[in-house]
């Protein structure tokens, strides 16, 4: 009885686009596919009807499947199959529809599920089924129209990242976990490229809208990681200043020498709270490559000549090697600081 309440949604929601499509009518569809009320307010009270039949039937169930949370499991049942009754089909919309159920089945899983001994019973799995199976039917029903990038990038990025979250259930030696997480990231970040893609970034904005983004869901990820996270920010710093130095290389312009610059400084700064020498390093190379961009443009916006440009260099070398010589003891005692810190 449960198992039927997903297909029910989804013929109501055939229905109710029948008559209050909100995009544009579809072509041929299959003949599965193809649901059609007499009319508006037959629609309506069709719906209305079944969700009423459905209401006792999906509790009496739970009460059987999941006695002490059969109440709030018949509201988070009837609630997240309602998602299929909205009136539009087409993908990019749909894709919104699964980034949002997505999100609310992690919170689920990771709150809710834990607190409830009964969910996580064989009869209990079945229970969390009936929730995923929304989002799988949302995906699927897209493919009778167009899908698009955007809808792939956001059910593999969603894919990737409860892979990540679920680990701990997936596999039990902290190596397994471990494993898990480290191949989950795979789709993510693939499922990340399409949905930059998908949002039509060209070029530079899509270099670093596809790199700066992701490397915070790797900061996000060595916080959530059954490990230290070590290997998460190191990763995260590499991706970060290698994008930002890209893409100065690549698209050079003032404004993204001076993204490269504050990428730097705020990878410098994390380097320097989570002590680890790589993050720092690789944030003081971004540096370099920001500062000496915005030297070559400053250069050439107030017309200095080589000679020129040569006196300006040579005047910070002398005031760099003045600094240095004056707080020696203290770069050292830094330097033997950092010396100590994880690689």
């Amino acid at each position: 009885s449960l198992a039927l309440v997903p297909v029910h949604f989804a013929v109501l929601g055939a229905l109710l686009y029948s008559r209050f499509a909100v995009d544009s009518s579809p072509g041929e569809l299959p003949a599965f596919g193809v649901w059609v009320a007499p009319s508006a307010p037959a629609a309506l009270a069709t719906a209305g009807a079944a969700i009423l039949l459905l209401l006792p039937i999906v509790y009496v169930a739970l009460r059987a499947l999941a006695h002490r949370q059969a109440g709030s499991a018949t509201l988070a049942v009837l609630g997240y199959n309602a998602a299929l009754l909205v009136p539009w089909r087409n993908a990019d919309a749909t894709a919104i529809v699964v980034a949002v159920l997505i999100a609310l089945i992690l919170t689920l899983e990771l709150t809710w599920v834990r607190r409830a001994p009964s969910l996580r019973t064989r009869e209990g799995l079945l229970v969390r089924a009936v929730l995923i199976a929304p989002v799988c039917i949302a995906f699927l029903r897209a493919h009778l129209y167009e899908p698009t990038e955007l809808l792939y990038g956001i059910a593999t990025f969603g894919f990737g990242a409860s892979i990540f979250l679920l680990s701990r259930r997936l596999a039990r030696r902290r190596m397994a976990i471990a494993v898990v997480e480290a191949l989950a990231l795979v789709p993510a970040a693939a499922g990340w490229g399409l949905i930059v893609r998908g949002l039509g970034a060209e070029g530079s904005s899509l270099l670093i809208a596809a790199s700066l983004p992701f490397a915070g869901v790797l900061i996000l990820a060595s916080l959530a990681s059954a490990g230290d996270g070590a290997a998460y920010r190191r990763t995260a710093a590499l991706v970060a200043i290698t994008a930002a130095g890209a893409n100065v290389v690549l698209y050079p312009a003032a404004a993204a020498s001076f993204l490269c610059l504050a990428v730097a400084i705020a990878t410098l700064a994390y380097g320097f709270y989570v002590e680890q020498r790589l993050v720092l390093l690789a944030g003081l190379a971004g540096g370099l490559i920001g500062l000496a961009y915005e030297v070559h443009y400053a250069l050439e916006l107030y017309s200095w000549s080589r000679w020129g440009g040569m006196a300006v260099l040579g005047l910070l070398t002398i005031l760099a090697a003045a600094l240095l010589e004056r707080h020696q003891a203290a770069v050292v005692a830094w330097a033997g600081r950092i010396r100590r810190w994880e690689l």
